[in-house]
């Protein structure tokens, strides 16, 4: 798509991030209600970069979209909302920034350890030591 438009809810200014949680909840929670993914410029950035913005995906439906068509979207540029530079953003990228068929390869291997069983184990952990 050429020239999209800006969303109104600017949610790549550091103004909206230093916002109370709640706040920025309530824009997300606007945005789930609207129909597809909105456009927003790129974050500003300490280091010269070229990005010119990012689509975001906040319904259920367009996630569920987007995870399944690799084909128009890919993570492989980053998934960080404030640019890195290339190089620190490979090291700590790994799974989270793959593409299928790399993903669904290490999806399967790391699944077991999120299955409910072990999410109420881990669950119960942290209830206990947050206590």
């Amino acid at each position: 798509m050429t020239n999209p438009v800006q969303h109104e809810t600017d949610i790549s200014s550091r103004a909206f991030w230093n916002r109370t949680f709640d706040e920025r909840d309530e824009s997300f929670a606007r945005l789930r209600t609207e129909p597809g993914p909105t456009w927003h410029p790129p974050m500003p950035a300490d280091f010269p970069y070229a990005e010119p913005g990012f689509w975001a995906a906040t319904t259920h439906q367009d996630i569920v979209y987007v995870s399944k068509r690799s084909d128009l979207f890919s993570s492989a540029e980053g998934v960080a909302v404030s640019p890195m530079p290339k190089e620190p953003q490979v090291a700590m990228s790994f799974f989270l920034t793959m593409d299928p068929p790399e993903h669904t390869i290490f999806r399967k291997l790391i699944s077991a350890a999120f299955t409910p069983r072990q999410i109420k184990r881990i669950q119960h952990q942290i209830e206990r030591k947050s206590a």
